[in-house]
């Protein structure tokens, strides 16, 4: 008998910690707004799907409202590509996120996929169906059409809501909510597993950060002027954006361009970028005139 009672000790702890490990992700954490912590939240300039809100937020609303399907984790090939059946993986979160805020991700990953395949060389025979639900395929899309940042938590205003976060080796993906914990730090809307799911927590720190990018927009930047009067001085900026890009000064009520950008040498700061400089007729109060 007193054998049995030492027997059965750990495995009520064994359980007790299986109970844990598993409700954890059901309680909820406490968070802080970015204006309650006193950090600067960004906007983006752009409106990809002209809802009257930002790519950035609709990128968070969108991950939110996926996550708040509950998705269960299993991976999974589908015909087509997108999940239809309530399963899905961490890349889910993250294409969903793209549909909300106007763009179809799986269409940007093919056309790159196709045009430059020589930057996917672990991609031997091209397959839209699932290409795009690959981390290490949207690892290389990121690096290649998306602004590089930091991978160290040290300054929280570094990290902003929409922000695609990758961990590990090329592991697990995830994207930054506008709710932040004590320290700052936005939590992680992600699926990393069958038995946490589908989640917005304070993750961040759980694994380690491989790569830190922010969506800019594919074919460019447009600032908008928030006054309609053109003013007659010549301003000029430097600042730092994705190789690619060709920056356009759009004016906000009458479209019209009035001013193009040049590349001047490779960005520094930027991992990928280069330096642009921008010299056009504008009014030098813009929605945006540098990103951290």
């Amino acid at each position: 008998m007193k054998k049995k009672r030492l027997f059965l000790i750990p495995l009520c702890l064994l359980l007790l910690a299986a109970a844990w490990f598993l409700l954890r992700s059901r309680i909820p954490q406490r968070w802080y707004t970015a204006d309650e912590l006193g950090i600067p939240q960004l906007q983006s300039p752009l409106d990809a799907d002209g809802d009257g809100v930002d790519d950035w937020t609709d990128m968070v609303l969108g991950a939110r409202a996926y996550i708040g399907t509950h998705p269960h984790y299993k991976s999974k090939y589908y015909a087509g590509g997108y999940p239809d059946d309530g399963l899905g993986v961490c890349t889910d979160v993250i294409w969903q996120s793209f549909r909300a805020a106007g763009y179809s991700l799986k269409d940007l990953v093919d056309r790159d996929i196709a045009d430059h395949p020589a930057c996917y060389p672990n991609i031997e025979t091209p397959d839209g169906n699932i290409d795009f639900r690959r981390v290490s395929n949207l690892d290389t899309f990121f690096r290649r059409h998306a602004q590089v940042l930091t991978c160290e938590l040290d300054d929280p205003a570094q990290w902003q809501p929409g922000d695609i976060v990758i961990f590990g080796d090329r592991d697990h993906i995830g994207i930054c909510s506008d709710r932040r914990n004590r320290q700052g730090i936005p939590f992680l809307i992600h699926h990393g597993n069958p038995i946490d799911e589908a989640v917005e927590r304070n993750d961040m720190g759980k694994y380690v950060i491989t790569g830190h990018f922010r969506w800019m927009g594919l074919d460019g930047i447009r600032f908008f002027i928030k006054n309609a009067a053109f003013p007659s001085q010549t301003a000029k900026f430097i600042l730092q954006f994705p190789a690619h890009c060709g920056i356009i000064f759009q004016h906000s009520a009458q479209g019209r361009t009035f001013g193009r950008c040049r590349k001047v040498g490779r960005g520094e700061e930027a991992p990928g970028g280069n330096k642009l400089k921008i010299k056009g007729e504008m009014k030098p109060w813009l929605t945006r005139t540098s990103y951290p």
